[in-house]
């Protein structure tokens, strides 16, 4: 199963990676294999994902519950984003999805 906090975070990253395949889809009249992409966006690309898939996976709890007063009227936010360690095969279906649907 799982948690409240790891469905967020798979969210997360689905949103991540879906957003930046789209960029590849977007930047083309037709079909996105018929063009090479830059070296700056591939670059980019390599870059964004895996920070979003080792952010995915390694969240630190050190995160969660930000209080800051002065920057929240409300005394501040919780986000209750949990690590995918504990779920190995969240971030490869998470992967498999946004490629399948790329």
């Amino acid at each position: 199963y799982v948690t409240w906090g790891q469905a967020q975070t798979m969210m997360y990253l689905k949103v991540s990676v879906s957003d930046f395949l789209t960029v590849f889809a977007a930047r083309t009249r037709s079909f996105f294999w018929e063009r090479r992409p830059g070296y700056a966006l591939a670059t980019a690309f390599v870059i964004a994902s895996a920070a979003s898939t080792l952010l995915a996976i390694f969240w630190p709890t050190a995160f969660n519950d930000i209080n800051n007063v002065s920057a929240y009227k409300s005394g501040g936010i919780n986000m209750i984003m949990a690590p995918l360690s504990t779920n190995p095969y969240a971030v490869i279906t998470i992967w498999v999805y946004c490629l399948i649907w790329f």
